[in-house]
Order: C-alpha cells, then structure tokens, then sequence
C-alpha cells in the first residue's frame, strides 16, 4: 500500500482534479445563491496544494533513473489514459487564478491557452494510439477512457467563462460528445458481455457521470436554449447511472477507502454542477435539491479519504523512525 501511495503515479493527479471540480462546483453554488462563504476557497487551495506537490514531486522523476517506470505509464494503453488529468487540473486553476486573483487574471487566461494546446495534442496522441495499437483489446477499454472526453467539455465550461464564446469550442464539444456516444456504447457492451470491471477499480465506474452532466452544462450554455435534446438526453443518462450505483451501493462501499475513491468526487461534481445549472436556468427547486445533497456527499466523501491519508501518512512516517 505504502509503494502504491508514494510513488510518483499519473493516476494520482486525479486527487487533485477531483478537489478542483468540487471547489467549482462549490464556488458556482456560493455564487448563484449568494451565500459568502470561504468554504469554496479552501477546497480550492487544499486542490492546488495537492497540484502542486504532486507536480514537484511528480515531473523531477522524468529526469531520473525512476523515469523508466514513467515512460511505461504512456506506453501501457491503460495507463495513457490519466494524462488527461493533468490538462484538466490545470483548467480548473488557470480558472480559479482568474476568479481569486483578478490582478492575474492575463496570465490566467493565458495559462488555460497553454493548457488548451496540451489538451488538444493528448486528444490526437491519445486517440491515434487508440486507433493503431495492434495490442488494443475491448478488455483495456476502462471508465478512464471518458476523461480525455471529460476534459474536452471541461475546456470548453471554462473557456467560456475566461474567453467566451468562439468558434473551436463547437470543435471540441462536438468531438467529445460523438466519442461520449461511441465510447459509452463500447464500455457497456464490454462491461455487461465480456467483463465486468475490476473490484479494485469499481470505484471508477462514477466517471459514467462526469460526460453527459459537463455536456448538458456546455449545450446549455452553446444553444442558449434549456429545452434542446442536447442538454436533456445526457443528462437523463447520467441520472439512470447515478441511479444504478446508488442501487449498487454496497458493492462501492465493498471497495472501503483507498486513493481510487477519488475517483467518486470528479463524477459527482460535474452532475451536481449540472444540477446548479439547471436550477439558475429553470428554477425548480427539485435540481437545488439534488445539487445541495451531491455537495453534501462530496464533501463527506473527501473528509473519510483525507483522514485515510492522514493516517496512512502517519504510520509512515512511525515505520520509518521506529
């Protein structure tokens, strides 16, 4: 367990983005309702903190003998599917240095430009490896394959609040949501005919949600109309999916605590987001609803992994100098 926490992972950037998009999720709330709170900016710093450390400890070991292992992590065509973590990160934080620090707010934008590049070559490296891997088996499509379309919808929610609208934003929703239709049709096949998914990596079954929840806010705001289809089917697709593990809830709660159940909070924010969305445009109190008790799961669910990692910090470091 020790090994699997402390080396340097790409999977662990999902820590990272998951605290990112509740401190989103969490600022918009605060916003719509006018609640003053520092709630949301404390998530926000306890994320980029995460970030940051990560990335210092993360990046150094590309210039080691440890790079190795790195290397192997974008060759493995599972693993090649968390680098988009990163890029996602890192738009929820040039997103919040202009929202937190508007003194900065040029080199924020201009840092979610540098990240839109970065995004938009892993989405041509990742899916060309993808489509001419003669290794690639249906059995390595996994749930992690919905974050590179995770980050296409990510950059254009925030691209529209920075830099508003513009034309590349229907590029990249549309390329996500046409591989958010393929995709999810491949991964249920494979998953109710072939395989179920792992136990270990249950957890990330949660990512169903983030997709369809993050098209339905960017058609909301791309159409500017609340009753199109394409703000309603994915979000009516990822309600039956929240449903469906709601149902299958003690399989989850099999799983306990570990480092993948951040792999809980992404998903949930994006739906809960959604839900925020719906209500500002519609104003039914059934979305308020459903948002305030995605929050309160998030933040519980965050609270029992912080206190996991704590406490496996610190029988590290009592092994260590006993």
């Amino acid at each position: 367990m020790r090994q699997v926490l402390f080396f340097p992972s790409i999977t662990y950037f999902a820590m990272p983005m998951a605290l990112l998009a509740m401190g989103m999720n969490l600022y918009h709330l605060q916003q719509m309702l006018h609640w003053h709170s520092d709630m949301a900016r404390f998530i926000v710093a306890y994320g980029l903190l995460a970030l940051l450390i990560l990335s210092l400890f993360y990046f150094p070991h590309l210039f080691r003998r440890s790079r190795q292992v790195l290397v192997k992590e974008w060759r493995h065509p599972f693993q090649l599917s968390f680098f988009p973590l990163m890029s996602i990160s890192w738009f929820f934080s040039a997103y919040f240095l202009v929202r937190y620090v508007p003194s900065y707010a040029q080199i924020g934008v201009t840092l979610f430009w540098m990240v839109l590049t970065v995004h938009a070559l892993l989405n041509l490296i990742l899916l060309n490896r993808w489509l001419f891997d003669h290794q690639l088996t249906l059995d390595h499509m996994r749930p992690s394959w919905f974050i590179l379309l995770s980050g296409n919808f990510v950059a254009v929610l925030v691209g529209l609040e920075l830099v508003g609208q513009q034309e590349w934003m229907w590029l990249f929703y549309s390329a996500a949501l046409f591989m958010w239709f393929i995709f999810a049709a491949v991964l249920l096949y494979r998953l109710i005919f072939i395989a179920p998914i792992e136990e270990q990596y249950r957890p990330s079954l949660f990512i169903f949600l983030a997709p369809p929840s993050l098209a339905s806010i960017a058609a909301l705001q791309l159409f500017a109309n609340p009753w199109h289809l394409a703000v309603w089917a994915p979000y009516g697709f990822a309600c039956t999916m929240l449903a469906i593990w709601i149902i299958s809830g003690r399989r989850f709660i099999r799983n306990g605590i570990s480092m993948i159940s951040w792999s809980y909070i992404f998903p949930l924010a994006a739906f809960g987001l959604a839900n925020q969305y719906l209500y500002a445009t519609l104003h039914r109190s059934f979305f308020l609803m459903v948002a305030l008790a995605v929050l309160g799961g998030m933040v519980l669910l965050a609270a029992l992994i912080t206190g996991w990692l704590i406490r496996v910090a610190v029988e590290r470091i009592r092994s260590k100098f006993a």
